[in-house]
């Protein structure tokens, strides 16, 4: 009998030790979050978020809230992609998770922007949760801009977090909290009372931007201005500079205009002495027609002095 009875208690006892474990798993859940920003502009930021939920003691649909205007959602439960519902309410999506038991990985990924439309504000993420019974773990790394540092706060209420680890590392913000005493509701869901902003020290790269297409924008003019002198100058030796055998382009300004036997027929005529026209037929072989007509046009053009001699014609270069 009293074996029955030991042995009845040790049951008892085993099992609720075993009970009482479950229970405080049930009532445990982790969250680890990784936020990338990207700053824009002075008032513009994207957020790239990595949102890791260890929950438990849930079976069916999980709400989960996330920032209203976030896109580039994807939900995995267990390393699986899954689909998802939402509900859009007033300043953040509640989107409906299906599939879960017993103890199950959420891991959310998604998208959202930031402004802030007063200087010297800072970017405040607010939008890190609580799901229900939660009662153990917190964690957000943040990989912020070049330049830029964190600031944090408490904004004290009934759900009070009690912050033991703030710590910056280069870029990287790590935040640690734990929630101690706390009753949940399976229905409650609840912003966390802490908001981590961050302020640049350095300009935006949107204005660096600026900067740089300024400083082009006066390299190519510069260049061009330079191109175009030279040009000009190049323009200007030409024309000072005589032509080979001529006084230059600048006195015979149609010497380009003559054919190759108009040019031959201006060569036989001598610069010291004149020469008779038809001594030029003779020497030139071309016909009488074609030499006169030659002669004309090179007297026209003042290449040559034409006196006139009977039939004939005395001819001297200019």
């Amino acid at each position: 009998m009293r074996k029955r009875v030991i042995l009845s208690l040790f049951a008892l006892l085993l099992f609720l030790s075993f009970l009482s474990v479950g229970l405080v798993h049930a009532q445990t859940s982790y969250i680890s979050v990784t936020d990338t920003v990207n700053q824009t502009s002075n008032v513009y930021a994207e957020n790239i978020v990595n949102y890791s939920i260890l929950v438990s003691g849930v079976n069916g649909t999980f709400n989960i809230p996330i920032p209203s205007g976030a896109y580039d959602i994807s939900i995995y439960i267990n390393g699986t992609h899954t689909t998802f519902g939402y509900q859009n309410l007033s300043n953040y999506l509640m989107l409906n998770v299906n599939k879960i038991k017993g103890l199950s990985r959420v891991d959310i990924l998604f998208t959202y922007n930031e402004n802030v439309n007063v200087n010297d504000s800072y970017f405040m993420n607010t939008y890190y949760f609580i799901p229900p019974s939660f009662t153990s773990y917190f964690r957000l790394d943040m990989l912020l801009p070049e330049g830029a540092y964190a600031v944090t706060s408490t904004k004290p209420n009934n759900y009070g977090p009690i912050v033991y680890g703030f710590f910056t590392n280069g870029k990287r913000i790590d935040a640690r909290w734990v929630i101690e005493n706390q009753s949940y509701s399976p229905n409650l869901y609840v912003i966390i009372p802490f908001y981590l902003g961050y302020k640049l020290s350095l300009p935006p790269p949107q204005q660096q931007n600026n900067l740089l297409y300024v400083l082009y924008i006066l390299i190519a003019v510069v260049i061009v201005v330079i191109g175009y002198e030279l040009w000009l100058t190049s323009i200007r030796r030409r024309r000072s500079t005589p032509t080979r055998g001529t006084r230059g382009r600048r006195h015979n300004p149609f010497k380009i205009l003559l054919s190759g036997d108009e040019k031959r027929i201006l060569n036989l005529i001598p610069k010291d002495d004149f020469i008779m026209q038809n001594e030029i037929v003779r020497s030139s072989g071309y016909s009488k027609a074609k030499v006169s007509k030659i002669v004309s046009k090179l007297s026209r053009y003042k290449f040559i002095k034409v006196i006139p001699e009977g039939r004939n014609n005395k001819l001297k270069r200019n």
